[in-house]
């Protein structure tokens, strides 16, 4: 019916970007604008507590949930980037565990930026977007890095949304399905 059930406030971050429901439905991360960086949070809907998982001055972008609810990946320029050069590099995929705030590289073997990943519905894959031709395409690979990226999509406009950094894959959580934005004609479409 359009009527807001909850409404939560964060007065101590600036800007909120990309909130993701966990599995369960409890939590909520998010990306936060603060003090000229994004960092990544969670949000308990049954405490109400804010809990934030990255505290420094690389780019943390576009979360999503592992299926059971251990796992989240986002996009960072954290392998890439030199700070102290004021150098900074592509984006890549970072898996957290939850539970230890511990965050590893999603080696891909690819180069160029590496966004928008998606949980395949069993948590075996993930889907995400790279540039590596310099056109952005959408690849999936195992989840525990054995494999090679595979590419899914040739489309001479790319997968893209209206930036670089714009969702532009969604995986459905319960079937064999993607939704993909296509620029064609001046417009997008979702194929």
């Amino acid at each position: 019916n359009g009527k807001i059930l909850q409404e939560f406030k964060f007065p101590t971050i600036g800007e909120i970007f990309q909130p993701v429901w966990s599995p369960d439905g409890r939590m909520i991360a998010f990306s936060g604008h603060t003090g000229g960086v994004t960092d990544m949070y969670l949000y308990d809907l049954e405490t109400s507590q804010t809990r934030r998982l990255t505290n420094d001055a690389y780019a943390d972008l576009q979360p999503a949930w592992s299926p059971d609810g251990k796992q989240l990946t986002f996009v960072t320029d954290r392998f890439t980037s030199n700070l102290e050069q004021l150098s900074f590099g592509d984006y890549r995929i970072t898996l957290m565990d939850i539970a230890s705030g511990q965050r590893t590289e999603f080696q891909t073997t690819l180069s160029g930026d590496q966004v928008n990943p998606q949980w395949s519905s069993d948590g075996r894959l993930l889907y995400f977007v790279a540039n590596t031709s310099g056109t952005p395409e959408v690849y999936r690979m195992p989840v525990d890095g054995s494999g090679k990226p595979e590419q899914l999509t040739e489309v001479n406009t790319g997968i893209t949304g209206i930036t670089d950094l714009s969702p532009a894959i969604s995986v459905s959580s319960a079937a064999n399905r993607m939704a993909i934005t296509v620029f064609r004609d001046g417009g997008y479409d979702i194929r």
